[in-house]
């Protein structure tokens, strides 16, 4: 037998199915056989014994009628399916969110309708329909555009940088896009200078330099030009005990010098003594003069030519500063200017070192001391430290935390610029511009009462999210002294009242944001806070 099927639906859908062959019920068998019945014969009329054949019986074939009613999202749905003989079959199929089904995406578009085609396989056969959905009336925007062609109304273009020529200030130079981002920010690099005023006898020149990569410019001071000083004139004549007198005149400006004659009868020569004082001796009678302090001029003394010293202490070289006394009873200082040879990546700056013996204090640290060294991470500075150069440590490995005492006066311009510190604790008197520029893992600062001044710039790009001001502090805060890098609010927690917050002094611009909390003590000791944003207190 055979099973034929007649496909029906009962909406508009295609339907494909498979299925066996199968007999219908009512099979007919064929007449038996003449002569005697040796074997009885088979349904299907075989032959008998005798020879007498049966004619075989009709085979019928299913002819199914199929009609089906969809599934919904919420219900289920039916193939019948019936044959002309009577047969029926029904099969339930689920609703279309069970995920027994494969589906097809949805062609609906915002204005023309779509398809979604299912498939299910159900006691092995496999059916297949579509289902009409209406248009979603909903744009979808690619690149600002709809399918449809209706453009995006909210649709922003990606911003394209669009940098400029160099800007500059007075150390650094750029290039800058109209949204402020930042690129190629270096120091100046100055050419060699070009003298564009002229100096005189009577007035200072000029000499200006220029950045060889921006329009930056700088001017330094010639000095006078010497006079042109005629042979002079013995005004005081000298004997052997006595000193004379020579006068100058200008042939330009008729300015007068005097110059000092020498005894006669003395020759008097200096020798060096030791690193503080020379020997004033005369060349023929050998009579001497008190011992004098030398004198330094760029560390070369200016009567006997006696080369300052420089001394190696610890694992540091340190700079005798003798020449910044007068006095013979002034003790001797020194300055610490990097270290003797392998750098150290802890290091501990001694508070005295011994010359000459006796001990001299370390009272600074050189311009340029530590900058750019990699291996320094940390470092411990004695009190006896006043002044901290320019770039002392700038772009070195220090991190973690630093404190400063209060003994300190001044820290320079970047003297800790671009490191990786993430505490400090500051007591000098002036911070300097640019101190602490870049540093972006700082974010905790804390200000001791001593502090006067805060430079510009001096921790603007940080990543401050804390600043602390000790009880009593009167400060400036100069041109962008602080601004986070990635734009976060900074927590200005400051000890006194509010109204001691309002008579700080603040140069406009003083916080390179828009956004910060202040928080401040109001009474004997409960804290009060505000959200400022660009100048707007609201108290929160």
């Amino acid at each position: 037998m055979k099973k034929i099927f007649i496909l029906f639906s009962a909406l508009i859908m295609s339907i494909a199915v498979t299925c066996g062959l199968a007999a219908c019920d009512f099979s007919g068998g064929g007449n038996s056989g003449g002569g005697s019945v040796q074997n009885p014969p088979d349904n299907n009329g075989g032959s008998g014994d005798n020879n007498g054949g049966g004619n075989s019986g009709g085979e019928h074939t299913h002819n199914y009628v199929i009609t089906i009613d969809n599934p919904t999202d919420t219900a289920t749905g039916k193939v019948t399916e019936k044959c002309t003989c009577g047969d029926t079959n029904e099969i339930t199929l689920p609703v279309l969110t069970s995920g027994s089904y494969g589906k097809t995406k949805d062609t609906a578009t915002c204005i023309k309708g779509g398809v979604i085609k299912y498939n299910i396989t159900v006691n092995g056969a496999n059916y297949r329909f579509e289902v009409a959905t209406p248009a979603t009336g909903v744009h979808s925007y690619v690149g600002g555009v709809c399918v449809c062609g209706a453009s995006d109304p909210d649709y922003v273009p990606p911003h394209v940088h669009s940098y400029t020529q160099y800007k500059y200030d007075k150390t650094k130079h750029w290039k800058e896009c109209s949204c402020g981002d930042k690129i190629d920010a270096a120091y100046h690099s100055w050419n060699s200078g070009a003298v564009t005023k002229n100096p005189t006898c009577d007035d200072y020149g000029v000499k200006t330099f220029n950045c060889l990569h921006c329009a930056a410019t700088k001017e330094e001071s010639v000095p006078k030009s010497d006079h042109s000083w005629d042979n002079g004139v013995v005004t005081k004549a000298a004997d052997c005990y006595n000193e004379g007198v020579k006068t100058y005149t200008c042939a330009v400006c008729s300015d007068t010098k005097t110059e000092v004659i020498a005894k006669t009868k003395h020759h008097f020569i200096f020798t060096s003594k030791d690193e503080t004082y020379h020997t004033v001796s005369c060349e023929n009678c050998q009579e001497t003069r008190p011992d004098e302090k030398h004198v330094y001029n760029n560390g070369t003394c200016t009567s006997c030519g006696h080369k300052q010293a420089v001394i190696t202490y610890q694992g540091f070289i340190f700079r005798v500063n003798t020449n910044q006394y007068s006095r013979a009873s002034s003790p001797t200082t020194v300055a610490v200017v990097g270290f003797a040879g392998a750098s150290a990546a802890n290091a501990v700056i001694p508070s005295v070192v011994p010359v000459n013996g006796t001990s001299a204090r370390v009272t600074e640290i050189a311009s340029g001391a530590f900058e750019g060294d990699q291996t320094l991470t940390s470092i411990v500075i004695p009190e006896t430290v006043t002044v901290i150069g320019d770039c002392a440590f700038m772009s070195s490995a220090l991190k973690g935390n630093l404190t400063l005492s209060a003994s300190l006066e001044s820290i320079g311009v970047s003297a800790f610029a671009e490191t990786n510190l993430e505490y400090v604790e500051v007591n000098a008197r002036i911070i300097y511009e640019y101190a602490f520029e870049g540093c972006r893992k700082l974010i905790d600062v804390r200000l001791g009462a001593k502090v006067e001044c805060v430079g510009g710039y001096a921790f603007k790009d940080t990543g401050l999210i804390k600043v602390r001001f000790e009880s009593g502090i009167q400060v400036r805060f100069y041109m962008e002294a602080f601004g986070n890098f990635n734009g976060e609010a900074i927590n200005f927690n400051f000890a006194d009242t509010k109204a001691d917050w309002d008579v700080i002094q603040k140069d406009p611009n003083w916080f390179a944001g828009s956004v910060y909390y202040l928080h401040t003590r109001v009474g004997t000791g409960s804290m009060q806070s505000w959200r400022v944003e660009n100048g707007v207190e609201t108290p929160y």
